[in-house]
């Protein structure tokens, strides 16, 4: 899919991957979460920081996060710097670091995270709709973050799994705008 757009020189790109939440044994969810977290650490080129640094110099942003549903890879650069954008979102996308001491980093984020909204109201109702809605045996009641026991029992090894087996062309679709 794909959109012109000469009003200002900005590229956006949308990766859909089919993956998320709906795709994950519900013995393991959050996977989906903490490999985009992943993703979103080092590579084996560059550091967490360095990547950083690099995008904000080329005026570029790239994010991947999940949904229900899908993978998604937000790019967003200007045009001039197209090239050396996507340069980064494949090393990102194809050479990730899955680095022990981020795993745990992230985990722990995510921990938190999961235990945070056990305070929370409105996620607590939507936790409790979607168990109604799906029951205990689909992943879809499941929250997007995964259980404490779910998330605590997750290693590194995991998530490279997860990840070799998630990401794939032939599931991907592309939206571009610019």
């Amino acid at each position: 899919i794909g959109a012109k757009s000469s009003e200002v020189p900005i590229v956006a790109i949308q990766l859909y991957i089919k993956g998320g939440h709906r795709f994950e044994n519900k013995n393991q969810a959050g996977i989906a979460e903490l490999m985009t977290s992943m993703l979103n650490e080092s590579t084996t080129k560059h550091s967490a920081e360095e990547l950083d640094e690099l995008l904000e110099r080329l005026g570029s942003e790239i994010d991947i996060d999940h949904n229900g549903e899908d993978i998604i890879v937000d790019i967003s650069t200007l045009t001039k710097n197209i090239d050396t954008t996507l340069s980064l979102a494949e090393e990102i996308l194809f050479h990730p670091k899955f680095d022990a001491e981020e795993f745990d980093i992230v985990k722990n984020q995510q921990l938190e995270s999961i235990a945070n909204q056990a305070t929370q109201a409105t996620v607590i109702a939507a936790n409790v709709y979607a168990k109604l809605l799906y029951g205990n045996e689909n992943i879809m009641g499941i929250p997007l973050l995964g259980t404490e026991a779910t998330v605590s029992n997750l290693n590194l090894e995991d998530v490279k799994k997860y990840y070799a087996e998630s990401l794939s062309p032939s599931m991907t679709t592309a939206v571009v705008v610019g």
